[in-house]
């Protein structure tokens, strides 16, 4: 026998097509569906930009921990 399925019901599998996506992204992400697609690619570029900044001043810091450290290891 076949269970008919309530509106209720119908509502939340809907809610979870519409937003079950939304909980895997990350807020760049989900901010990004809502804008235009030539502000997406410049939108990209620009967090790209910032993380590879990001990693170059983690490296340079990184960097001159160890020379630090091996100046003063010589003293």
């Amino acid at each position: 026998m076949r269970k008919h399925s309530s509106k209720s019901d119908q509502h939340n599998d809907n809610d979870e097509i519409l937003f079950g996506d939304f909980e895997d992204m990350s807020e760049d992400e989900f901010f990004e569906q809502f804008e235009k697609r030539d502000s997406r690619k410049r939108s990209r570029r620009k967090r790209e930009a910032r993380r590879q900044i990001e990693r170059y001043n983690e490296d340079r810091e990184l960097a001159r921990w160890i020379n630090d450290y091996h100046l003063d290891s010589y003293e």
